[in-house]
């Protein structure tokens, strides 16, 4: 959780994922999804909690399609766009959390 909410001050899920990727593939999406809401429920951070169990999985599969297509394939733009646009709403979720 250390290093989630680290990364997630310092540049977001990108960041999250571009220096932790082996970890989660390891474990897996799932196992990782559950093990952080875990522990964010844990810290009474269930607003995170509930970020995270609405995006983290599409998240992490739009950048992995990302990071797999080369830059010159027709799709890549529409997969980095999409990854953008649902980046951008958690957050704007994460910023509402912060004034509250």
């Amino acid at each position: 959780m250390f290093n989630y909410f680290c990364e997630l001050e310092s540049g977001g899920h990108e960041s999250l994922f571009n220096w932790f990727p082996e970890h989660i593939e390891e474990m897996g999406i799932q196992t990782y999804l559950n093990r952080l809401t875990i522990m964010l429920e844990k810290v009474e951070a269930h607003e995170y909690a509930e970020i995270e169990k609405n995006y983290i999985e599409y998240i992490w599969r739009l950048f992995l399609a990302v990071e797999n297509s080369k830059s010159e394939e027709p799709h890549y733009e529409s997969l980095e766009e999409k990854f953008c646009i649902l980046i951008e709403k958690a957050i704007v979720n994460i910023e509402i959390l912060a004034r509250n």
